[in-house]
């Protein structure tokens, strides 16, 4: 399972926490000539300090993922887990990305792993099926637009 593709998606969704360009790419930055970096520098811890954001490095990339996928499938607005009737309804994202929940990463493992303790037996049961939620598109609104959001209405449009 590739989950840095994945990642991105599960922070956002679940923690607020934002990946620094770094834990996926190395960025450039290029500061022109004659101007002093460590305001910029300041500015930028300032602002990843007071949103409680963290910088994903190799040393807690294993720690910060657990942790953004158990914030994600905890989410019983994005997820729902019926034992009695034998469903799970999760993200789009799990669809979407299928290819990357194979083999030993399958959704019943990762559910297992990583899902609401309260249903750990029935995800490692693994006889359950699955159904995928309409995507919540306002989730990746940070400027408020997302809050008039209605789950659906971007298959209305086409």
């Amino acid at each position: 399972m590739n989950l840095l593709r994945l990642l991105p998606a599960l922070i956002v969704l679940a923690t607020g926490i934002l990946p620094a360009a770094s834990a996926l790419a190395a960025p450039t930055v290029r500061i022109p000539a004659g101007i002093d970096a460590a305001p910029w520098d300041s500015l930028l811890k300032k602002y990843v300090n007071d949103r409680g954001l963290v910088t994903y490095t190799a040393a807690n990339l294993a720690a910060l993922t657990e942790r953004a996928y158990r914030a994600w499938l905890d989410r019983d607005d994005l997820n729902r887990y019926d034992s009695n009737a034998n469903t799970v309804a999760v993200s789009a994202i799990f669809k979407w990305f299928k290819d990357d929940f194979t083999g030993a990463g399958a959704l019943p493992q990762v559910l297992a792993a990583f899902g609401p303790a309260a249903s750990a037996d029935f995800f490692r049961r693994g006889e359950f099926r699955v159904t995928y939620q309409d995507y919540h598109w306002g989730l990746n609104d940070a400027g408020g637009h997302g809050t008039a959001y209605a789950p659906g209405w971007f298959k209305r449009l086409f």
